[in-house]
C-alpha cells in the first residue's frame, strides 16, 4: 500500500472514481497497524467506540487532502509536529484538571436542536420549525449578528468553552500523555502530522461530552452534509438516546458526499439516488425522507418579489461556486470551460433574448470570462449588482464585501437576514424563463416553479455531481444542439411537478412531521 506522502490521484481519470479510490485509500490506511492500534488506544482512553473514531479521521483525513495538487497536505514540520503535541499535552492537563472541580448542572430537556449554525441565515431557516417547540436550542458555531427580538422564542448559545468538562477524562493523565508520546513517534515515521486529526478528535469528545451532559438532546438538525460528525453522533445517542438528520443544501457531488454520517437525510425529492451515494462514498445513513426544499421555501416565499424586471430574462445561467470538484480531475475542468463556451454560443444564436449570467455569492471576477464574455448580450450580474468590467466590481462587489464584513465583526445590529449572497439567485430564478446552470441545486429548485431548468454537461465529461444520480438523467443536457432545441421548444412544453426532483411547499411542516413521529417512537420505547 502507498504511504500518505505517495498517494496521488491520477487526473486522467474520471472524477468520481478518483474520489472512489481516495476514499478506498484512506480506509485502508486508517486500518495500518500502528495507526490502527493507536487510536483503538485513543477510544479507551476518552471512552469513545474505534468505529466513532475512526469514521471522525476519516473526514479528518479527507480534509487534509489537496485536490489541486493531487495529494495530501502533510504539514510535514518537526516543528509544527512539537507544537501540536503540546496543544495536545495542555488539552489534557487543563481536561483532567477540571474534572476534579467539575460540578454537574442541571440537565435541560431539547426537543430539538439547530448545530453548527455559521449564518444569520441559517436560524430564519429553521426558525419556523425551531419556534414549534418549547424545548429548542440553536448552537452557533461562530459569533453572528442576528436580531434577538426576532429570535426571542430560541434557546441561542455560543458553545465555545472546551474547558468546562466532565469526569470522563478523570484519573487518564498518564494514559493521555504515554499516547501523545506514540502519536509524536508515529508522526514523525510517516512525516505526517497526526496531531491534526488527533487533536480535532479530542476537541469534538470534550465540546459534545460537555454539551450532552447539560442539554438533553432528543432531535440534532443541521443543514450542509459535509457538517456531519460521528464523535457527536455517538455522544448524542450514548447520552441522550437522540436522533440527527440533515436538510439537503447541495446535490451529492462525489467530494462534499465522502464520509457523512447521519441517522436521516432530508432530500429535495423522493429518490434513494443520494442516500446511495452517500453510502457508497465511505458514509453511513439509515433513512431517507423527502421534503422539498427549505431554503427556498423561506426565501421564496418571504422575502423576494414576484416581479422585478431588472432580474427578468429569457435565459438565465446559474453560476456556482468552484471548490475542490474543479481540481478531481481534468475533464471536470474541461467541461466547466465548454459550460462558458456553450453561454457564449447562446448569445450569438439567440441575440434578441435577454441573457443573464448570475454568479455565485462568492464569484471572484475572471479575467478568462471577461474576455470570453466581451462584446455579448450576455449581462454579468454578482449578488444583485450587474457588473460589466473589473473595476465595476471592486466599486459595487468587493469593496461591499469589505464593508459588510467589518460591519458583521464590529456592529451588534448587523442581521444577515436576506443578505443578497443567499436570497439574490432566487429573485432572479423568479422572473426567468429558462435556467441552466453547470451544478447549481437551483436547477431542482426550479421545479417548485414549473421552469424549464437544466445541467449542462457538455460531451458528458463531468461525473462528480452525476454519477449515482440516476433520477438527474432527465435534467441533462450534453450537447449544444440539444440546448439549442430545448430553447426553441420551451414555450411550447408543458411543465408539470415532478415530485422526484423537487416537492413543493410545505418543507417545514414536513421535516416538523417527521421530526414528531421520531420523537413519539422514542415516547414508545419507553413505555
Amino acid at each position: 500500500m502507498k504511504t500518505i506522502n505517495n498517494f496521488f490521484i491520477n487526473k486522467e481519470k474520471k472524477s468520481h472514481y478518483n474520489c472512489v479510490l481516495l476514499k478506498e485509500f484512506i480506509e485502508k490506511f486508517l486500518d495500518d497497524g500502528d495507526l490502527h492500534l493507536s487510536l483503538y488506544e485513543f477510544s479507551k482512553i476518552i471512552d469513545i467506540p474505534l468505529d466513532s473514531i475512526k469514521d471522525k479521521s476519516k473526514q479528518l483525513m479527507l480534509s487534509k487532502f489537496n485536490f489541486k495538487t493531487g495529494k495530501f497536505n502533510s504539514n510535514y514540520s518537526i516543528l509544527k509536529i512539537f507544537l501540536n503535541f503540546l496543544i495536545f499535552i495542555f488539552l489534557s492537563f487543563s481536561q483532567t484538571f477540571n474534572s476534579k472541580i467539575f460540578r454537574k448542572k442541571k440537565i435541560e430537556i431539547v426537543d430539538v436542536m439547530l448545530d453548527n449554525v455559521t449564518f444569520t441565515d441559517e436560524i430564519y431557516r429553521f426558525k419556523s420549525i425551531l419556534e414549534k417547540y418549547e424545548n429548542n436550542l440553536v448552537v452557533l458555531k461562530k459569533k453572528i449578528n442576528y436580531n434577538k427580538q426576532a429570535f426571542k422564542n430560541l434557546n441561542i448559545i455560543y458553545n465555545k468553552n472546551f474547558f468546562n468538562s466532565s469526569n470522563f477524562l478523570k484519573g487518564k493523565l498518564k494514559h493521555l500523555i504515554t499516547f501523545s508520546i506514540k502519536i509524536l513517534k508515529i508522526s514523525i515515521k510517516n512525516k505526517f502530522n497526526f496531531f491534526q486529526i488527533i487533536n480535532v478528535i479530542f476537541n469534538s469528545s470534550i465540546r459534545y461530552q460537555n454539551l450532552f451532559e447539560n442539554y438533553k438532546v432528543k432531535f440534532l438538525l443541521h443543514d450542509r452534509s459535509y457538517t456531519t460528525c460521528p464523535i457527536r453522533n455517538y455522544l448524542l445517542k450514548e447520552k441522550c438516546n437522540g436522533t440527527t438528520g440533515f436538510v439537503q443544501v447541495h446535490l451529492a457531488e462525489s467530494v462534499i458526499s465522502m464520509f457523512n454520517f447521519t441517522d436521516i437525510i432530508f432530500t429535495f425529492g423522493n429518490e434513494d439516488n443520494t442516500k446511495r451515494k452517500i453510502q457508497n462514498l465511505g458514509g453511513k445513513v439509515s433513512l431517507s425522507y423527502s421534503v422539498g426544499s427549505l431554503k427556498a421555501e423561506h426565501l421564496m416565499d418571504n422575502n423576494l418579489n414576484d416581479i422585478n424586471s431588472e432580474f427578468s430574462s429569457d435565459i438565465l445561467v446559474i453560476g456556482v461556486n468552484i471548490t475542490d470538484w474543479f481540481y478531481t480531475s481534468k475533464d471536470i475542468s474541461k467541461a466547466y470551460l465548454d459550460f462558458l463556451n456553450y453561454i457564449k454560443k447562446l448569445s450569438l444564436k439567440f441575440p434578441s433574448k435577454k441573457i443573464i449570467y448570475k454568479h455565485h455569492g462568492n464569484f471572484k471576477w475572471n479575467e478568462y470570462e471577461e474576455n470570453l464574455f466581451k462584446d455579448t448580450n450576455i449581462k454579468i450580474y454578482i449578488e444583485n449588482s450587474e457588473i460589466k468590467n473589473k473595476a465595476d466590481y471592486i466599486n459595487k462587489v468587493f469593496l461591499k464585501r469589505k464593508l459588510n464584513f467589518f460591519n458583521e465583526k464590529h456592529s451588534s445590529k448587523k442581521d444577515t437576514k436576506f443578505d443578497s449572497f443567499f436570497s439574490g439567485s432566487y429573485s432572479f430564478l423568479k422572473n426567468s424563463k429558462f435556467v441552466i446552470s453547470f451544478s447549481s441545486t437551483m436547477i431542482l429548485e426550479a421545479a417548485i416553479l414549473k421552469k424549464p431548468a437544466y445541467f449542462i454537461n457538455p460531451r458528458g465529461l463531468e461525473s462528480s455531481f452525476f454519477q449515482e444520480l440516476d433520477y438527474l438523467k432527465d435534467k441533462i443536457i450534453t450537447d449544444f444542439v440539444d440546448l439549442e432545441n430545448k430553447i426553441l421548444e420551451y414555450e411550447k412544453l408543458e411543465i408539470k411537478e415532478d415530485n422526484n426532483i423537487c416537492l413543493n411547499g410545505q418543507s417545514g411542516y414536513l421535516i416538523k412531521k417527521i421530526i414528531d413521529k421520531k420523537l413519539n417512537e422514542k415516547i414508545n420505547n419507553v413505555r
